[in-house]
């Protein structure tokens, strides 16, 4: 992931499902990477976003 670059922040599993099912469907390379942590049960998801999308 050396050479991917941040996008933009994800508020929410819909958006992410939506925004992952169009680059797949144009081949576009692309990394959703979750804030989610079973330890703290989400908590860095209300400060940082749900997930970043990250692509080359």
């Amino acid at each position: 992931m050396d050479d991917y670059i941040k996008i933009t922040v994800l508020e929410n599993t819909i958006e992410a499902q939506l925004i992952d099912s169009i680059l797949s469907e144009k081949n576009i390379p692309h990394r959703i990477r979750s804030f989610h942590d079973t330890a703290y049960d989400g908590l860095f998801q209300f400060q940082k976003g749900w997930a970043e999308l990250y692509a080359p």
